[in-house]
């Protein structure tokens, strides 16, 4: 399966692929889901024109920090936690708590 790199990949970043992992007999998810762990590799030796390129990288990379937003970063982190493994047992949870809620008010 080839599986698409995100922008801005991070050495350890986990990828959730839904559905494509080994087969599970007996659940109703016919399938798991396959977990990709990126393991970068960077040179250890490079030349001068290399080291000036990555310095000025740096530089740009820290200015689109300073422009960075609060609410992207928000975003972000609701996206990864809606992929996360455990939201379908967060869900369940809240659902029967607000079962539980509605019983004992009526």
């Amino acid at each position: 399966m080839q599986v698409k790199i995100p922008k801005g990949v991070q050495p350890g970043q986990l990828l959730v692929l839904r559905g494509k992992g080994l087969p599970k007999h007996g659940y109703l998810v016919h399938h798991g889901d396959q977990y990709v762990r990126f393991r970068i590799n960077f040179p250890t030796k490079i030349n001068e024109r290399q080291r000036a390129i990555l310095e000025e990288l740096a530089k740009e990379e820290i200015k689109q920090e300073n422009y960075s937003t609060f609410e992207g970063n928000w975003w972000q982190q609701i996206i990864e936690h809606l992929n996360s493994p455990n939201i379908m047992v967060e869900l369940s949870v809240l659902i029967l708590i607000l079962v539980l809620m509605h019983k004992m008010l009526s």
